[in-house]
C-alpha cells in the first residue's frame, strides 16, 4: 500500500527551490529514513521512466531495484546509517549510461544527486587508450595532465611529469624551436609541427604535434605521435639518395674513363694493325727474296751439292717458310684485336660452322675427321669473327690427335643457354691437356709441343681470346683429359633478353 508522502524534505519542495530543482539536468530525489521517495525532480522522473505521482511514497528500492544488487545499496546504507556524505560512479542498466552518484545526509533523510558523466567516462577512457600521448599544459607549460602513452614516450612514472616543465625534457639545441611552437599554441594556432623530446634514459624521441587551446582556461591541450621510425627511415632514405647520387657520380667517371681508354684502345690497335701490316709487307718481301735464291741455288747447284749442304739449304727454305708464316699469323692476331664496330648481326652458328667445315673439306677428308653439331643457336656476332673461330678450333682438334695410332678425329660442336649467355662448345678425341696449362695456352705463341711433333705457330687459341673479347665474352678449356680428349667453351652474350 502507498503511503502518504513524509514531511521531510519540504524545505526542497518550497516554490522557489523546486522551480530551480525542477530545471537542473542532474537528477535530485530525497529519501525518509525508511526509504521512502518523499520528493524527486523531472530528471529523476525521467530516469525512473515514470510519472512522478507513481514513485512519490514509494520506496528508493521499489523505483529503482537495481541498485540492490550493486555497491551502490552498500554505499547509501552506510550514508544513512553514518550520518556521512558519500559518493560513487553507478552504471544504470536501463538507459545504459554511467552516474555520478552522491548522498548528502539532512535532517535524517538522504538528499540524492546523479550526474550523467557517460561522455566524461568515455573520454577518460580514450584519454588512458588512446596510443598518441596526450598531455595538458597551463600557460607557464608545466603539466597537469598526462596519459600512459604519453608516460610511455618519455619513460617517466605520471607522479613525477605533473607539475613539472615542459621544456626541461627538450634537448638543448632544440629549445627556440619548441618555445615558438608553445608560443604558437597559446596564440590558438593548431599548425601541426614536429620535434623531439628527450626521454627519461636520454634517448631521443621524435614527435609529431597537433594542439588545440580550447580545452579550458589557461589550459593547453596537446597530442603527440612517435615517428622515429619515420624520421629514420626518412635519414636513411636521404643517405642511400646520396650515396645513390656518389654512385652515379662515380659510375659516370668510370664510363668516361672507360671511354677514353676505349679510344686509346681502338687507336692503339690501328697502330699495331698499321704497324703489323707494314711490318709483314717489309718482312715478307725479303723472305721471299731469300726463298727465291735458295730455290735456284737448290736448281744450279743441286747435283754439286753434298748431303750436309743440301740439309743447311733446306733448312734456310724452311725457315724462311716459318717466318713468313709467323708473320702472316702476327696480322690475323693484330686484326682480331680490333673492336667490333656498327651493328652486331645475328647469325646461325649452323650455318657459320657449315661455311666452315667446306671449306676445310680436303683437309677433313684426308684426316678422316668426323664432325657433328647439334642445338647450334642464332648469336650475335659478325660471321667472318664466328668462323674464324670454328675454323681455329676445329684446325687444332684435327691436328692434336695420335698420329701413332692414327685415331681419326672425333669433333662434336654444342651448344647451351646459360644465364643470359650463349655457351658453344667444340670437344675432341685428340691427346689432351694437362689442366695445369688451362690458363698458358692462350697465350700468344704459346706451344706446348714441338714443331716437329706438331707444326703451326701458337698463335690460334689467342686470335679466338682476341675476337671472343671484343664481344664481351671469354673462352676457356672446359675440360681435357690427357689421351682422351679436350672441350673448350665460349661464351657470347644472349643479346635477345637484353
Amino acid at each position: 500500500m502507498q503511503t502518504a508522502p513524509s514531511s521531510r524534505g519540504q524545505h526542497i519542495r518550497q516554490p522557489g527551490a523546486a522551480r530551480i530543482l525542477e530545471n537542473v539536468s542532474d537528477a535530485v530525489a530525497v529519501v525518509d529514513p525508511e526509504w521512502t521517495i518523499v520528493y524527486l525532480n523531472r530528471a529523476a522522473a525521467s530516469l525512473a521512466r515514470r510519472p512522478k505521482e507513481q514513485i512519490l511514497g514509494r520506496t528508493l528500492w521499489d523505483v529503482f531495484p537495481e541498485l540492490i544488487p550493486t555497491g551502490a545499496h552498500t554505499h547509501l546504507q552506510h550514508a544513512m546509517r553514518a550520518g556521512e556524505e558519500v559518493r560513487f560512479d553507478h552504471f544504470h542498466e536501463s538507459s545504459r549510461r554511467w552516474y555520478d552518484v552522491r548522498a548528502e545526509p539532512a535532517g535524517g533523510a538522504l538528499i540524492l544527486f546523479a550526474r550523467d558523466v557517460t561522455d566524461l567516462k568515455c573520454y577518460q577512457r580514450l584519454f588512458e587508450t588512446t596510443e598518441e600521448g596526450i598531455l595538458i599544459v597551463d600557460a607557464e607549460g608545466r603539466y597537469v595532465e598526462v596519459n600512459e602513452s604519453y608516460c610511455r614516450i618519455l619513460k617517466t612514472p605520471r607522479e613525477r611529469l605533473i607539475g613539472a616543465h615542459f621544456s626541461q625534457f627538450i634537448p638543448p639545441d632544440r629549445i627556440g624551436e619548441a618555445q615558438s611552437a608553445f608560443e604558437r599554441l597559446r596564440r590558438g594556432e593548431m599548425t601541426p609541427v614536429d620535434f623531439p623530446l628527450r626521454a627519461a634514459d636520454g634517448t631521443i624521441v621524435e614527435l609529431a604535434w597537433t594542439s588545440t587551446s580550447n580545452y579550458l582556461p589557461g589550459l593547453y591541450f596537446c597530442c603527440c605521435r612517435d615517428i622515429s621510425e619515420r624520421k629514420r627511415a626518412e635519414h636513411e632514405r636521404a643517405l642511400l639518395l646520396e650515396r645513390a647520387q656518389d654512385a652515379v657520380e662515380h659510375a659516370q667517371w668510370v664510363q668516361n674513363e672507360l671511354k677514353r681508354s676505349n679510344e686509346d684502345l681502338r687507336r692503339a690497335n690501328r697502330d699495331l694493325e698499321t704497324f703489323a701490316y707494314s711490318a709483314s709487307h717489309d718482312l715478307q718481301e725479303p723472305l721471299r727474296n731469300v726463298a727465291i735464291f735458295a730455290q735456284l741455288l737448290e736448281r744450279r747447284m743441286g747435283a754439286k751439292l753434298e748431303a750436309e749442304e743440301r740439309g743447311f739449304l733446306e733448312g734456310v727454305l724452311q725457315g724462311t717458310q716459318r717466318m713468313e708464316n709467323l708473320v702472316q699469323d702476327l696480322l690475323a692476331y693484330s686484326r682480331a684485336t680490333r673492336p667490333a664496330e656498327g651493328l652486331i648481326p645475328t647469325i646461325p652458328a649452323g650455318d657459320a660452322l657449315a661455311r666452315v667445315m667446306d671449306r676445310m673439306k680436303t683437309r677433313i677428308e684426308e684426316s678422316g675427321a668426323r664432325i657433328t653439331s647439334a642445338g647450334l643457336p642464332e648469336i650475335s656476332i659478325h660471321p667472318v669473327h664466328l668462323e674464324q673461330l670454328f675454323h681455329n678450333l676445329l684446325s687444332n682438334a684435327m691436328k692434336y690427335r695420335d698420329r701413332q695410332q692414327n685415331t681419326p678425329p672425333r669433333i662434336h660442336v654444342s651448344a647451351a643457354q646459360r644465364e643470359g649467355w650463349w655457351v658453344i662448345s667444340v670437344a675432341d678425341n685428340g691427346i689432351g691437356i694437362d689442366p695445369k696449362y688451362a690458363t698458358q695456352i692462350f697465350g700468344l705463341f704459346k706451344r706446348l709441343h714441338s714443331r716437329s711433333e706438331y707444326p703451326g705457330s701458337g698463335v690460334g687459341l689467342a686470335i679466338c681470346q682476341r675476337i671472343i673479347e671484343q664481344y664481351g665474352g671469354r673462352i676457356w678449356l672446359e675440360s681435357s683429359i690427357l689421351d682422351e680428349g679436350s672441350m673448350f667453351s665460349f661464351a657470347i652474350p644472349d643479346r635477345r633478353i637484353e
